[in-house]
């Protein structure tokens, strides 16, 4: 049985590979640098999502992406999350799924 870790890097690694496939701006890449979070990492960044959990539920990108932005001073791999957030905003037929995959993250941690 997975950790809870191993299952948030494992979401994270899926929502990388969906971005990829669907050639959203910036992704490229995505997949190769999401098999390398550890579970721990993955758990921090389902934790600060989760920390705007009242954004994610409003589905308000600009709170999310500011969380995002602060922290990267803290966390520098939080700054791809900034660029992937805002290219995701940009194509409105990945909305849906986009915002599933945060709410998994707010329930998982």
């Amino acid at each position: 049985m997975a950790t809870v870790g191993e299952f948030i890097a494992e979401k994270l690694f899926n929502m990388a590979a969906w971005l990829e496939r669907e050639g959203v701006e910036g992704s490229e890449g995505l997949v190769v640098e999401s098999m390398k979070l550890t579970p721990l990492i993955a758990t921090l960044i389902a934790s600060a999502i989760k920390t705007e959990q009242v954004a994610v539920a409003a589905r308000h990108w600009d709170c999310l992406s500011h969380k995002f932005k602060v922290d990267a001073g803290k966390y520098p791999m939080f700054k791809g999350f900034v660029s992937i957030f805002e290219s995701v905003r940009a194509h409105p037929e990945t909305h849906e799924r986009f915002w599933r995959y945060m709410d998994l993250m707010c329930e998982v941690v």
